[in-house]
């Protein structure tokens, strides 16, 4: 007898054992589980062990017709979002308790799955809000990304690319489904499966684990977004509010967020930074003011600071309050909170001119995707006092000292860009799941940069932007922290590089033998020019033309030597 394709058995190492133990602990213990397009059942023994009444739903008769012989309670019922089919639940239900409902590897054969699931939802909401176990393949898992990246879509009789399927998810879109029916998850033991169904043909480059391909694409799919391992979705739901679909488009994004951490201790510098920005050329930006660990009267001061601004300006100025340790906590609480397209770093004592924000902007026109990077000039400068109260000096000219063109190994030595130079994509944040890292006391900025410019790459201007401040006298990082943190942060930082997969930009190798073989960065084109130089230098002296003729009979016969070899 030939075997049903969808004849699945129950086993302990397999999406069903998923499902049974989230029965096990996010359902009560008693009433009916309606198995909604159950096929044949690979649950139904195990739920009846655990002492619920087990009906089994679906439109195919041979998968009812087994279950029937196996001594379970069916119904033939075509399951779509009708009058005719809630009516037909209720009657199968009769006085029975609903205990909550199973679909197991059925929401991806729906055509008009959400619909489906709101009527589900209405059922289940009046019955003591029952539960539901939802069990969907994962159209995001790597084998899948991998092959897609090689433009495969490999159709199969059953799995992640079923020929049936006519919805796919991923783990977004199955969230938005759910609560768009008014499904509220709360629980989930998700199936997986480092090889999935698709992990063929066996010698799949893309596929192989520890192949450095492999290696890169499985980083930036786990740090994107966790769960590309994810064989099939195993989720409980309870009935919530049905999300209302959006009506009315987005807002317009800015262009750029500026995210400015303070602390609400240096008030004379944070005025000058705001002023600064509200002089912009290009007015296309929003900035938060992250208010981090202050006090309530420090509070009032930043706020002051914005309030005090022409209406005409402050609307784009919004104050966040963070709490937590770390200089990082701010950074990630403003990405999260950022609009615009670009995400740039401007700390409460930095200087920007008035073509900060135009600068990026004209980078990113011609340059879309990457790190912009502008020429950030430098000052020192020390607590002082003010005639009226407490500010401080500059104790040193402005210089440059920063190069004007991002060379990615010089910086994966030492960080030649000061963040407020930098403007990263905010998708590095928001697809890639870069993060600033709060186990870094210090350096943050370098550790991002160097993970999204591998990622993006880096376009330059030569424009001096911005002044960095150092703090000679008074508060700094560099006085706060002692040189083993900072040591220290710069080892883990080259470390967790070095852990990972890196994907490097057109010249690379060359810059790679050129660090071999001694050279500066560009070396094989510097040394050739110098030589050349000398060359000339050389041949433009009375010796060098006098003894012409000799160079001329020795090269001859060094030309007859290897000849004879």
């Amino acid at each position: 007898m030939t075997t049903h394709k969808y004849h699945a058995h129950y086993a302990e190492q397999s999406a069903y054992a998923q499902v049974t133990a989230l029965v096990r602990d996010c359902f009560g213990r008693e009433g009916v589980l309606l198995d909604v397009g159950c096929g044949f059942g690979a649950v139904a023994e195990t739920c009846r062990d655990f002492g619920y009444t087990y009906i089994g739903l679906d439109v195919d008769p041979s998968g009812l017709a087994d279950l029937a012989n196996r001594g379970f309670e069916v119904h033939e019922v075509c399951i779509e979002p009708t009058k005719e089919f809630d009516n037909r639940l209720s009657s199968i239900l009769a006085d029975r308790p609903l205990g909550g409902f199973l679909m197991l590897n059925f929401l991806e054969h729906l055509i008009d799955a959400g619909d489906v699931l709101h009527s589900l939802r209405d059922v289940a909401a009046s019955h003591d809000a029952a539960p539901l176990v939802l069990c969907v393949p994962n159209i995001s898992h790597l084998d899948v990304c991998a092959k897609l990246l090689q433009g495969r879509w490999d159709y199969t009789e059953v799995g992640i690319l079923d020929r049936t399927h006519v919805g796919f998810y991923n783990e977004v879109s199955l969230t938005s489904l759910a609560e768009l029916a008014g499904w509220r998850e709360i629980a989930k033991a998700d199936f997986c499966l480092e090889n999935s169904d698709q992990h063929f043909p066996p010698d799949n480059v893309a596929l192989l684990s520890g192949t450095p391909l492999n290696s890169a694409l499985r980083h930036i799919r786990d740090q994107s977004s966790p769960g590309g391992n994810v064989y099939q979705f195993v989720r409980t739901y309870v009935p919530g509010p049905r999300r209302p679909a959006a009506s009315q488009p987005p807002e317009e994004a800015p262009f750029l967020s500026v995210l400015t951490r303070t602390q609400g201790t240096r008030l004379e510098t944070l005025q000058e930074t705001i002023l600064c920005l509200t002089a912009q050329s290009c007015q296309d930006f929003e900035v938060l003011l992250l208010a981090h660990n202050v006090t309530p009267e420090q509070a009032d001061h930043i706020r002051y600071l914005t309030d005090s601004l022409s209406p005409a300006v402050s609307w784009r100025f919004r104050i966040i309050p963070v709490t937590g340790p770390g200089r990082c906590r701010p950074l990630n609480v403003g990405v999260k909170e950022a609009r615009g397209r670009y995400v740039a770093v401007l700390d409460d004592d930095d200087l920007v001119m008035g073509n900060w924000v135009e600068t990026f902007r004209d980078l990113s026109c011609q340059w879309p995707g990457r790190v912009l990077r502008a020429v950030v000039a430098e000052q020192d400068v020390s607590r002082g006092q003010w005639p009226d109260r407490a500010g401080y000096n500059a104790v040193s000219g402005i210089r440059t000292p920063f190069p004007s063109a991002f060379d990615l190994f010089n910086h994966l030595a030492e960080n030649h860009s000061p963040p407020c130079g930098l403007a990263f994509p905010r998708s590095c944040f928001r697809d890639l799941g870069i993060v600033f890292d709060e186990s870094l006391p210090v350096l943050e900025d370098w550790d991002v940069l160097l993970q999204a410019a591998l990622l993006c790459g880096v376009a330059s201007s030569e424009n001096v932007t911005s002044i960095y401040r150092r703090w000679k006298i008074g508060w700094s990082s560099m006085s706060v922290h002692t040189r083993t943190e900072w040591d220290n942060a710069h080892r883990a930082i080259i470390a967790k590089l070095d852990r990972r997969p890196c994907i490097f930009p057109p010249g690379s190798i060359t810059g790679v033998r050129d660090l071999q073989r001694g050279l500066p960065p560009g070396g094989n084109t510097a040394l050739e020019e110098e030589l050349a130089k000398i060359r000339g230098i050389f041949e433009s002296t009375t010796s060098w033309r006098v003894t012409r003729p000799l160079r001329a009979a020795g090269d001859f016969a060094r030309s007859i030597r290897r000849k004879v070899k």
